[in-house]
């Protein structure tokens, strides 16, 4: 079962430059936030599991990453790549 991408659904979950730029800021301002928590789990929750925090660090990272090439090429024009 896929989400379609021109839902509303879709349009929250992946970042692609059809999306406006405020939720474009607000997924990348998400992810962010995301990653400064993950990234301050071991301080914050010294019995979390050690091998749940990195993963969820790079997600987050990796997310924010996409968030952040589709603002880049949004802003110089570029076409989106299917």
């Amino acid at each position: 079962m896929t989400i379609d991408p021109d839902s509303t659904r879709g349009r929250i979950i992946y970042a692609r430059q059809a999306n406006p730029w405020p939720l474009l800021w607000g997924r990348l301002a998400l992810w962010a936030a995301l990653s400064l928590l993950a990234g301050l789990t071991p301080f914050a929750v010294p019995d979390a599991p050690v091998w749940i925090w990195p993963l969820a660090l790079v997600a987050c990272l990796l997310m924010a990453g996409q968030t952040i090439g589709v603002m880049r090429s949004k802003g110089s024009g570029e076409k989106e790549r299917s």
